[in-house]
């Protein structure tokens, strides 16, 4: 789940603060699993171990970026502001976040 806020002048954006996994609890579509025979690496098998155990439903990755509007935007201004931001991910070399979510 993608949120975003508008930037507050001259305070940077906590690295901290961007990403966060919760538990979305039980689901009707069960828990979930991971085909641990799909790992990559010994650190994505350990991590998909852990997460087996630590959530009772659904992992959900939330995140977080700051849009550069003031706070009290119109919501057609952040709009605008969420498709440049798309924009220049699209265009960007590095297939970063911004770059698949404009795909």
């Amino acid at each position: 789940m993608w949120s975003f806020y508008a930037q507050l002048p001259d305070t940077p954006w906590p690295a901290y603060q961007r990403q966060r996994r919760v538990d979305f609890g039980p689901s009707e579509l069960g828990r979930q699993r991971y085909d641990l025979s799909g790992a990559t690496s010994a650190a994505t098998r350990a991590r998909w171990e852990r997460w087996e155990r630590s959530y009772t439903g659904r992992r959900v990755d939330l995140f977080v970026r700051p849009l550069p509007v003031p706070p009290a935007t119109d919501r057609l201004v952040v709009s605008d502001a969420l498709v440049d931001w798309l924009r220049r991910g699209e265009a960007g070399r590095v297939r970063n976040s911004t770059w698949h979510l404009a795909r």
